[in-house]
């Protein structure tokens, strides 16, 4: 199961994080990152384009990464370098969390 959101408020991680385990589910936590007028720029590119279905704006992302939570045990992904590199910092994580077990 993939949960996608922006998941800043570490308690609900937390609650996530109860779900997984007590489900027996593995979890791997992803954070994508990218500087704030990147990010901005890519909000309004969707929403203009209509691929959109959030209804955040630059201004929501901004005033949300002020209130996140710190979040060590989710792995970075750099979201300005490439989609291959991406799914291959995923995948390396999923390998490392199924190798600790």
């Amino acid at each position: 199961m993939i949960l996608d959101a922006s998941w800043t408020d570490g308690r609900r991680r937390d609650e996530a994080a109860a779900v997984a385990a007590a489900s027996a589910s593995d979890l791997v936590e992803l954070r994508c990152e990218a500087p704030a007028d990147v990010a901005a720029a890519r909000i309004a590119r969707r929403r203009a384009e209509g691929l959109d279905v959030s209804d955040a704006t630059g201004e929501v992302a901004a005033r949300m990464a002020l209130a996140e939570d710190p979040w060590p045990s989710a792995v970075t992904i750099d979201s300005l370098r490439s989609r291959q590199w991406a799914l291959d910092r995923a995948l390396e994580a999923l390998d490392e969390r199924q190798a600790t077990e």
